[in-house]
């Protein structure tokens, strides 16, 4: 009986080892070392015949979220209406909104906020951002405008992240809207 152990145990350290530091035995390779296809490849496992699928129905992008609102009118408006700020308004918030405002907006609207960047003899000139009829926009719509633009200002989404959006939003309502 002990040699029968003695002989398994060995048996079972000789199999289970390997001098190539590979991992030992595989019980099923295809699963570490698949087979490689090319991306435009013609494939026969495929229903369709290419190696390269369509992403799942309902597939989000990894670092995407998606935005539902259109960039409209009335899109704004509802975004205004249902986007609610997701973070507390700080002096960090403040301060990092500030920041994005001298970078992306300053150009356009002006240090102030007052339309008069240094590009605007160039370009139409932007609204105000202490006019009244912005003043009253709520946060999400500011949030919303910034994402998608708005008439001639384009989208800052790619230049932006959504956290800085919303400190940017923050900025200009606590420090253009309220002078």
């Amino acid at each position: 009986m002990k040699s029968t152990l003695i002989t398994l145990i060995l048996l079972f350290t000789l199999v289970s080892c390997s001098g190539d530091h590979g991992g030992g035995y595989e019980f099923m390779p295809n699963m570490t070392q698949s087979v490689a296809y090319e991306a435009f490849a013609s494939s026969s496992l495929t229903s369709d015949g290419k190696s390269m699928m369509q992403p799942v129905k309902g597939t989000i992008s990894r670092g995407h979220m998606p935005y539902s609102y259109p960039k409209t009118f009335v899109g704004a408006q509802k975004a205004g209406v249902e986007l609610s700020d997701p973070f507390p308004t700080t002096e960090h918030s403040l301060a990092r909104g500030a920041h994005i405002f001298k970078t992306f907006c300053a150009v356009c609207h002006g240090v102030a906020g007052k339309g008069d960047g240094v590009i605007i003899p160039k370009f139409p000139q932007p609204p105000p951002l202490d006019a009244n009829h912005i003043k009253a926009y709520p946060k999400g719509r500011l949030y919303h405008i910034i994402t998608l633009g708005s008439v001639i200002m384009p989208s800052h989404a790619q230049q932006i992240l959504p956290r800085d959006r919303w400190y940017l939003a923050q900025y200009i309502k606590e420090n253009i809207h309220k002078k």
